[in-house]
């Protein structure tokens, strides 16, 4: 308040500047509502107020109750009035401890209350919780310990008690039963059942023994566990990354993160609702360290003699030739093709602005139906807690003869019965023609398109599609891997290991001819309907009843044969997908039943989240930087992967996350493709997945027009698709001129374009057996750290492998010499009539005897 000496003698000698300025104006109303603020004599000269007084000036407010002597003197009334509280005094520390841990709410709650009284950060503030936890934890099993002891010693009592009880009664029944010379004689018999039992108890003590000494002697051979052989992958000393630096987390903080992201893979979302703000707590307080991770795995990479990009296992039985032969066992049946005689492009890659945040927002094919479920194999799950090796033996195991969807008896009947959908294709196909280019699927492409005429229709089938020039070295490394982990880990149902091309068609024959002899039947009936008509009826009614008839032998010619027509087991899924507008036939492989290669009653690893799970689908995942961690998807590959998933209609989709060397798997992981986990979503994959959906129906609204014929969807890497006739003349490409040789295969360059970054929830199993959280270094108080060698023993060990990389180059330049001088029998290019060098035979000498 603003107080000053007043002029007027009237008035007291300090008046209130606020007041005295209301009371000039006359505004006697806000003088009440400036009480707080105005001077007590203003406030009470009654004379300046209309109605009743509205303070007390000489006397409390009458809900004060005063003492009679008091009421005289008015200024007793100021003991009555509120005092000050005392000033509380502070709590101290352990008041503060006590007062945090028994305060019940949760997690976040008491985060909070930790760091307004401990005035600590969040990440301290989380450890001091998980240390009350921990102390909570053992005042509970202690109570519980005492507990058991309290309920023990009172059992022993109460059986103290009841043995006390039935001594007494058997002496109360001795004393009245038995005669001295019975007495006597059962003493004896006493002593001689004690000596029994000692006998007796001294057997039953020798047997505990031996027993003892055998589960001793199990316990040391079971103490024999992490086994090397048997320990999954992990980096050796000179790949670890960043060995001199160390984490801002200690240990314990570590493995706090990696069991929160254990639990999110392994369920699909974390154990508690306070977890995520942990989670995101303890990576914000390490987030200078991922990019120091990033830049150290990058710089290992590049220092690699073979980078892991353009690297290609050759194991035992294993060549680049056979690699590309697996690639050229698809063929085309036209002789030739006018490449240069271009009928129309499809833009692959074009521009278009989309806001895309959801899938409600974009334009994303969809199954509209599925007309037919085919037999599925079955996927066994291996345990990845131990190592788990692919055999690259398995890649020479030739795969069965497909049958080309041109030939296919369901879709052609289809077509027959149903007039809008005209297109067909086969899963694979679709994802080819949606594909964008990326590290592991960098090629060309060459689709044949066979048009056909069926009952007055125009019908267009779209065949596999056949890799052509321009390959990378990573492509054809994946291939290996898909190819070895079908082999390994697909079982393949005895229904389909029995369905063949050549039965399939017979089956088709049958039913054509069925369908031949219905309607020469239907025929033939025919006449004999008219003349029995014409005998009864006149000729206006003989005429309505032919058309009548007439009308439903078409229409039973037309739909009903195809449809009551029993559906040939192919093994293939049938269904019909939409793009935009336009919609097609699609026919894919089912997905795979789960099996488990281990105990599945124990319920571990990714078990916990496929139990609900009636099918799934799986694709390689190949990591270029393992000992970094587990690699983000990017959003070429994401599309791959979701279309995978939705053509055959999986409930889950499985990544084998695989070493690049492809000599073995890293982890099993179903958490990335799942549908609810969003944040695993790269950015820009759904308005990816948008362009490609408008390209396809631009596609089909485009090859519907074509003519008869067999033509080709010809694209080279990162170029639109080019639809090209065929030709027999010698002008036209031959077919055969598509297929890969060694001069196709070309090497990426090393930059970072492979590179998406580490996931922040994924762990491979080397990271799950250390403890160490994702994008993260190395605690300080970790036992790795403990284990490292120093430098003078690095230069030894490093120095070791130099010598033993150089002999292994000489040795290989060698065999290379060695295999120049053969002949290479998997070359098809190679006949008999090529003259062979002259090799002079070697004597071989015998020891004389």
């Amino acid at each position: 308040m603003i107080y000053s000496k007043s002029d007027d003698e009237d008035e007291s000698e300090y008046r209130c500047e606020i007041i005295h300025r209301l009371k000039e104006e006359k505004k006697y109303d806000e003088v009440v509502d400036h009480v707080l603020s105005g001077c007590v004599n203003c406030i009470t000269d009654t004379s300046k107020f209309k109605g009743q007084e509205m303070l007390f000036p000489n006397a409390p407010p009458p809900w004060i109750e005063i003492e009679e002597q008091e009421k005289e003197d008015p200024k007793t009334w100021k003991k009555y009035q509120k005092k000050a509280e005392p000033s509380r005094a502070a709590m101290t520390a352990e008041q503060i401890d006590e007062y945090l841990e028994n305060l019940e709410g949760g997690d976040e709650k008491i985060v909070w209350e930790i760091v307004k009284f401990k005035r600590v950060d969040r990440i301290e503030a989380w450890r001091i919780l998980r240390g009350f936890r921990v102390k909570k934890a053992d005042q509970s099993k202690k109570e519980k310990e005492q507990e058991m002891k309290a309920e023990k010693s009172r059992r022993a009592e109460q059986r103290e008690l009841e043995q006390l009880k039935k001594a007494d009664e058997k002496r109360e029944l001795l004393e009245k039963t038995e005669t001295q010379k019975m007495h006597e004689k059962e003493k004896l018999e006493e002593m001689k059942e004690f000596n029994e039992d000692e006998e007796e108890e001294e057997e039953i003590e020798v047997k505990k023994e031996k027993s003892e000494e055998k589960q001793g002697e199990k316990k040391k051979e079971s103490t024999v566990f992490n086994v090397r052989k048997d320990m999954p992958w992990s980096p050796n000393m000179f790949d670890i990354l960043c060995p001199d630096l160390r984490s801002v987390l200690n240990n314990e903080d570590q493995r706090r993160l990696s069991a929160m992201c254990q639990n999110k893979m392994n369920r699909g979302e974390f154990q508690h609702a306070a977890n995520k703000r942990e989670f995101t707590d303890l990576f914000k307080s390490a987030s200078a360290e991922y990019e120091t991770l990033v830049e150290a795995a990058k710089q290992w990479a590049n220092s690699q003699p073979a980078h892991p990009i353009n690297f290609i296992a050759f194991p035992k039985l294993l060549s680049l030739q056979k690699y590309l032969n697996r690639f050229n066992l698809r063929k085309l049946t036209g002789k030739g093709f006018e490449i240069g005689n271009i009928l129309f492009t499809i833009e692959t890659n074009q521009e278009v602005e989309m806001t895309v945040t959801s899938e409600k927002n974009s334009e994303i094919p969809s199954v509209v139906e599925v007309l037919h479920e085919g037999i599925s194999d079955t996927l066994m799950i291996p345990e990845i807690t131990k190592r788990c090796e692919l055999v690259p033996e398995l890649f020479n195991i030739q795969p069965k003869e497909k049958l080309r969807i041109e030939q296919d008896p369901n879709i052609r009947a289809y077509f027959k019965s149903n007039p809008t959908i005209s297109v067909a294709m086969d899963a694979t196909t679709v994802c080819h023609l949606m594909k964008t280019n990326w590290e592991s699927k960098n090629y060309g492409m060459a689709c044949e398109i066979v048009v056909e005429n069926i009952d007055g229709k125009t019908c267009v089938f779209f065949a596999k599609p056949k890799v052509t020039a321009n390959i990378s070295r990573a492509s054809i490394q994946r291939k290996y891997i898909k190819t070895v982990i079908r082999n390994q880990f697909v079982n393949i149902c005895e229904k389909n290991a029995k369905l063949d091309v050549q039965h399939i068609l017979e089956l088709e024959k049958r039913g054509e001819q069925k369908e031949e002899f219905e309607r020469v039947h239907m025929s033939s009936s025919h006449p004999s309907t008219i003349s029995s008509a014409s005998a009864s009826t006149s000729s206006s009614d003989l005429l309505d009843s032919i058309f009548a008839d007439v009308k439903k032998m078409d229409q039973r010619s037309s739909k009903d044969i195809g449809k009551q027509r029993k559906i040939i087991e192919t093994g293939y899924n049938y269904s019909i997908v939409k793009f935009g507008s336009a919609e097609i036939l699609v026919r894919s492989k089912p997905a795979f039943q789960i099996a488990y290669s281990y105990d599945s009653a124990q319920k571990k690893g990714i078990q916990q989240l496929l139990e609900n799970r009636k099918n799934v689908t799986f694709e390689p995942r190949i990591e270029y930087l393992p000992n970094g961690g587990a690699m983000e998807l990017g959003p070429e590959e994401w599309v791959w992967n979701y279309m995978k998933k939705l053509l055959k209609k999986s409930d889950a989709h499985v990544l084998f996350r695989t070493h690049y060397k492809g000599d073995c798997v890293l982890q099993l992981d179903a958490l990335t493709m799942e549908s609810s986990n969003v944040s695993s979503r790269p950015q820009g994959a759904l308005e990816l997945l948008s362009k490609k959906t408008m390209m396809m129906e631009k596609l089909i609204s485009k090859i519907v027009g074509l003519d008869e014929g067999i033509f080709l969807a010809y694209q080279e890497q990162q170029q639109d698709l080019r639809i090209v006739p065929s030709n027999d003349s010698k002008a036209a490409v031959p077919s055969n001129y598509l297929n890969l040789n060694k001069d196709c295969i070309k090497s990426d360059d090393c930059d970072t374009h492979f590179f998406n970054g580490f996931a922040p929830c994924i762990m491979l199993q080397w990271q799950i057996v250390q403890g160490r959280a994702p994008r993260l270094l190395m605690a300080a108080d970790s036992e790795i750290v403990k284990k490292l060698p120093n430098d003078k023993s690095r230069e030894k060990i490093m120095k070791k492998q130099q010598n033993q990389q150089k002999n292994k180059r000489k040795f290989n330049k060698k065999m290379q010499n060695s295999k120049k001088r053969r002949l290479d029998l998997d070359d098809p290019n190679t006949s008999s009539e090529q003259p062979q060098e002259y090799q002079p035979r070697t004597k071989k000498w015998k020891r004389k005897k």
